[in-house]
C-alpha cells in the first residue's frame, strides 16, 4: 500500500512527458488589445515562407511547420484588419509579405518559453523584424494540460506587435 502513492506520482510524471507531435498554433487574439489605426486602400497579406518541412522544437516532441505557422498568422492578421472595416484580399493596393522564420521552445528555471522570429515586409520597404516570446510556469499541470500554450500565446502576441508597429501602421495608413 505504501508504494501506491509513488506509483501514482510516477504515472503522472510519465504522462506529463509524453510527446505532443505536430502542432499548428491556435491564436486567441483579443481585438480590444490590438491598436486602432486607419487603413486606406485595400490590403493583401501574403505568406512568403516556402519552408514546409517539419521543425522539431526539442521540447515535449512538439513539431511545427513554418509555412503553416505563417499561414495561421496571415489569417489572423487578415481577420483583424477585416474586423476593423479594412478591405482585404488578394491583389490589394498595399501588400504585407509575412514569414515566420524561426520557432523554438526552451526550458529555464521554473518556466518554458516559446520564441518566434517573424519578418513582415510592407510594400517595397525594408522588412520589419518581429520577435514574440511568451513563457509559462513549468508545472505538471501546464506540462500535461497545455504544453503548447507559450507558443500559441506568442503567436497571438505577434499579431498585436505587427499591427502595433509604427512602420506597418504608417504604411497601411498612407
Amino acid at each position: 500500500m505504501r508504494s501506491l502513492p509513488w506509483f501514482t506520482v510516477m504515472v503522472l510524471m510519465l504522462a506529463a512527458c509524453s510527446p505532443v507531435g505536430p502542432h499548428t498554433p491556435v491564436l486567441t487574439v483579443r481585438s480590444d488589445e490590438v491598436p486602432v489605426f486607419p487603413v486606406t486602400g485595400s490590403v493583401s497579406i501574403d505568406n512568403v515562407q516556402a519552408d514546409s518541412a517539419p521543425v522539431e522544437l526539442g521540447f515535449r516532441g512538439i513539431v511545427v511547420n513554418l509555412n503553416e505557422s505563417t499561414q495561421v498568422l496571415v489569417d489572423a492578421l487578415l481577420q483583424e484588419l477585416r474586423s476593423r472595416g479594412a478591405t482585404v484580399g488578394a491583389g490589394g493596393h498595399k501588400q504585407l509579405r509575412v514569414s515566420v522564420n524561426h520557432i523554438d521552445m526552451v526550458t529555464g528555471a521554473n518556466v518554458y518559453r516559446a520564441n518566434i522570429d517573424i519578418s513582415v515586409t510592407p510594400g517595397s520597404a525594408d522588412a520589419v523584424a518581429i520577435h514574440a516570446t511568451r513563457a509559462s510556469l513549468l508545472s505538471g499541470y501546464n506540462m500535461q494540460s497545455n504544453p503548447t500554450k507559450p507558443l500559441d500565446v506568442a503567436m497571438s502576441d505577434a499579431v498585436m506587435q505587427i499591427l502595433g508597429d509604427p512602420r506597418i501602421q504608417r504604411y497601411l495608413g498612407e
